[in-house]
């Protein structure tokens, strides 16, 4: 079985639990002793180290919030874990669900979506547009050349380069 992260099923949480690690009604986790943890990763999601088998694992917030509403339904295949305020640094439990990835993208605010797309999108454009239309119509219109000087594979591209595509000022 796959989780999240594409690895096999991971104890993690269940381990976690088990061993009296919890995530309370405002969101705070707590160790077995009780000590709230304060760490973040990189992305500001709560975190905390534990042994699995003589290995460090991380143990999220969200994650132990999500197992401790949902049980093994967090581990089900193309299942994550989702902050339905888009905050990663509120789990409470009215705020974490579970779902799919489009329904975690969605989660986030409009505005932000977009932007991620426009700048995922420049990020896959090879061509600048206005090089290619330029040295098209230099050319005599010849797709052939035009194809082969900026090694575009199929005249659908180009098509949609010439004529299409309004990002990549």
């Amino acid at each position: 079985m796959e989780t999240h992260n594409k690895l096999e099923f991971s104890m993690v949480e269940v381990l976690a639990h088990n061993r009296g690690y919890f995530v309370d009604n405002k969101g705070q986790m707590f160790t077995p002793k009780r000590n709230i943890v304060k760490t973040k990763d990189k992305k500001g999601y709560f975190r905390c180290t534990i042994s699995v088998a003589g290995k460090n694992k991380s143990l999220y917030a969200h994650r132990l919030m999500a197992y401790q509403l949902y049980w093994g339904g967090i581990h089900m295949e193309g299942t994550v874990v989702r902050h339905l305020d888009g905050d990663n640094q509120n789990n409470r439990p009215n705020n974490i669900a579970i779902g799919s990835n489009r329904d975690n993208c969605m989660d986030r605010p409009i505005g932000l979506r977009v932007e991620s797309a426009l700048k995922a999108a420049k990020k896959t454009i090879k061509y600048n547009r206005d090089e290619v239309r330029a040295y098209y119509i230099e050319s005599g219109k010849s797709r052939k050349k035009t194809m082969e000087k900026f090694n575009i594979s199929s005249s659908g591209t180009l098509h949609y380069i010439l004529k299409k595509r309004k990002l990549n000022k």
